[in-house]
């Protein structure tokens, strides 16, 4: 959403983030999402959110959101299974591509 009609850069949107992404991995999910068959139809939706978004306010509370704990949602074993299925490597709270991915 951030990149939409904007003139963030990747370094400049990554940053506004908050989260550990390296530039070529946003590059590369970019790159992935244009060749998929659907594109025409993600960038339109991607464009009609973000456009909802700049007119209305956001209806996630992500203040309240922050503060809400989430440990009972899912045992860390069942977290660990699902990470190890998909290849990704998984820490307390965030997720990192494995090298395959990339």
């Amino acid at each position: 959403m951030l990149l939409v009609n904007s003139r963030v850069n990747f370094d400049e949107a990554i940053g506004l983030l908050g989260r550990p992404l390296t530039t070529q991995a946003l590059s590369h999910v970019l790159k992935r999402l244009q060749s998929d068959p659907c594109w025409n139809d993600i960038r339109r939706a991607i464009i009609a959110v973000a456009d909802y978004l700049h007119n209305h306010p956001c209806p996630i509370d992500y203040q309240r959101r922050r503060t809400l704990d989430y440990t009972a949602l899912l045992p860390e074993a069942a977290w660990r299974d699902i990470c190890a299925a998909a290849r990704i490597i998984c820490t307390d709270t965030s997720l990192h591509l494995t090298q395959s991915h990339l």
